[in-house]
């Protein structure tokens, strides 16, 4: 019986080891600003007793990083100013909150940057189908606008320093703000993500997707700001627009990618994959193991984790936190939930326990 996910997490010094994930819910206002029903979602679950809450995936401008309507956004002094207020508020229930700050890269639409979407390189998204990309007449459109994802622009290098730049602006005004740390949203094929992955940067400048220069520069350049704050990063084989990628090192290269990050001054992992523990699809290992292979830093298991096998699995494999999204989404009293279900478990001798009910 595991229930050392209630106790004190030594890394940084949660109150216990369940993280409340970075989960999309399109109720901001025009300006990025978290309306009242947002505040009141996020107020719930740190009376909940997460022990970590990360803020949903923020644009770190007001153009070609946006990937929803009424999504989040965090880059100037006014974010600065509603946040200081509100994190007083989830702070009084003992929970450590960081934002997670991302770009869209090519899974954006014109019609919500108003200007050319960018990649890394011109390549068009894929064309699976989910609820974020619906299909009309054999096109993948966004849910929201309804246009078609079309072949995004190279950026140049000067674009690319200037949302460098974008990022570090954005991570210093987080900690301003008042935020226990940050995450990049390195994952499911958003700009970071696109990068790393040679099947879709092809450049042969210095931003190779071999080289790491774009992170390397965002992370690197932070530090200064980030001092005894969490660091983290969320990575996936997985994709928005293709959730079966193939694991080929020659392309994505985990191994490396996590020890240059480790390098750099990342100082958590977040392990994003479909479910939890299982091998990726072209190797025998998971995500979680690869990254506990190539660093002694903490990790955050998430990925359809439901039962308490799952989560010694889990531990075996070396992940130190576990991030709990769609049942914590679901209900509001889910780690009550969960703490009775493990203790009914233990006096019962349960194999097996869900956590959605």
């Amino acid at each position: 019986m595991n229930n050392k996910i209630f106790e004190t997490d030594n890394f940084f010094n949660l109150k216990n080891k369940i993280v409340f994930p970075p989960m999309t819910r399109c109720l901001c206002t025009k300006k990025g600003f978290p309306t009242k029903k947002l505040q009141d979602y996020y107020i719930n679950r740190a009376k909940n007793n997460f022990g970590l809450i990360i803020i949903e995936s923020a644009a770190i401008n007001n153009n070609d990083a946006l990937g929803y309507k009424n999504g989040l956004q965090f880059h100037n002094l006014q974010h600065v100013k509603k946040w200081s207020k509100f994190l007083k508020k989830l702070k009084a229930y003992n929970c450590k909150v960081i934002i997670q700050l991302y770009h869209a890269g090519r899974l954006t639409v014109k019609e919500l940057t108003n200007k050319n979407v960018v990649s890394p390189s011109s390549i068009k998204p894929e064309s699976q189908v989910s609820f974020w990309r619906r299909s009309n007449r054999k096109k993948v459109i966004h849910f929201q606008t309804k246009s078609e994802f079309k072949e995004p622009t190279k950026l140049k290098i000067k674009e690319i320093r200037r949302l460098e730049q974008s990022f570090i602006n954005s991570i210093k005004l987080a900690i301003q703000a008042g935020f226990d740390g940050v995450e990049l949203h390195g994952a499911h094929g958003y700009l970071l993500h696109s990068f790393l992955d040679g099947r879709i940067n092809k450049r042969l400048d210095i931003y190779n997707y071999k080289n790491l220069l774009f992170l390397k520069n965002i992370i690197t350049k932070s530090k200064k700001h980030m001092s005894n704050k969490i660091f983290s990063i969320r990575l996936s084989l997985h994709r928005v627009d293709n959730s079966f990628v193939k694991y080929e090192s020659r392309f994505f290269d985990i191994k490396k990618i996590i020890k240059k990050l480790d390098r750099f001054g990342i100082n958590l992992f977040h392990s994003s994959e479909i479910k939890a523990g299982n091998k990726l699809f072209g190797t025998k290992k998971s995500l979680t193991q690869i990254i506990r292979e190539n660093t002694k830093k903490p990790i955050i298991a998430c990925g359809s984790i439901s039962n308490q096998n799952q989560i010694n699995q889990l531990t075996k494999q070396g992940a130190n936190l576990f991030a709990f999204g769609r049942s914590a989404f679901a209900n509001k009293n889910f780690v009550r939930t969960l703490k009775f279900k493990l203790e009914f478990k233990n006096n019962f001798s349960y194999n097996r326990w869900k956590i959605y009910s």
